[in-house]
């Protein structure tokens, strides 16, 4: 025996087989193939072999990616977030409607009233020409005041820490005050008037005559 060289069965599995430091990739005996000298290969765990540095790097990058994620919803879920309402009742029948426009106390541009103006309203009610038709507003419209338009016409003052407006003739808003016409629908909308000037938000609901 040379010196420092260890006894056959300390080193292996089985009599008289010598085995080196196992080495990734590398092949090992295969248990029960006794003397017969069959092997089989280790897969190499993925992922194993590449450098430290790459595998930090696709970790950072998935957590810059996660967190950009997280900020769009964030910021998703900002703009979204409910405006005040507005309800319109006519008779029996009552809805609501959040704001088609709306800027948080800041007056809209010019460019954007004129966008806000022209979107279809999302929500509408059937009114008779004999009804009367009210419409209310959150304090948060009335603390700052607010106005009721038909098409180009406005139709009240503009009313400050006033809730409530009732109009006793229904049938009226469907009259065009230049020409006579009369149409079957048309659109009301509430306007939230800036302290200084200016529209910070719209509010619309479709009017339906039904007679």
């Amino acid at each position: 025996m040379n010196p420092g060289v260890a006894p056959d069965h300390a080193i292996g599995p089985g009599p008289g087989l010598r085995t080196a430091a196992w080495r990734p990739g590398a092949t090992r005996p295969t248990r029960g193939a006794r003397g017969s000298g069959a092997a089989r290969r280790t897969p190499a765990r993925r992922g194993a072999d590449r450098p430290v540095a790459f595998r930090t790097m696709t970790i950072r990058r998935s957590a810059a990616a996660v967190g950009a994620v997280a900020v769009g919803l964030l910021a998703l879920s900002a703009c979204s977030k409910p405006t005040p309402l507005a309800t319109v009742t006519a008779g029996s029948s009552s809805v609501q409607s959040e704001a088609v426009c709306y800027n948080d106390g800041k007056p809209l541009s010019q460019n954007d009233l004129k966008s806000c103006l022209a979107k279809t309203p999302s929500e509408t009610i059937k009114v008779k020409s004999t009804d009367k038709l009210h419409v209310g507003v959150d304090p948060a419209i009335a603390d700052k005041g607010w106005a009721l338009l038909t098409g180009s016409v406005q139709r009240t003052n503009v009313l400050t820490r006033q809730t409530y407006y009732s109009l006793p003739d229904a049938g009226a808003l469907f009259t065009d005050n230049q020409t006579g016409q009369r149409s079957k629908s048309v659109e009301l909308a509430v306007v939230e008037v800036a302290p200084g000037g200016g529209t910070t938000g719209l509010w619309k609901v479709k009017l339906e005559l039904t007679d």
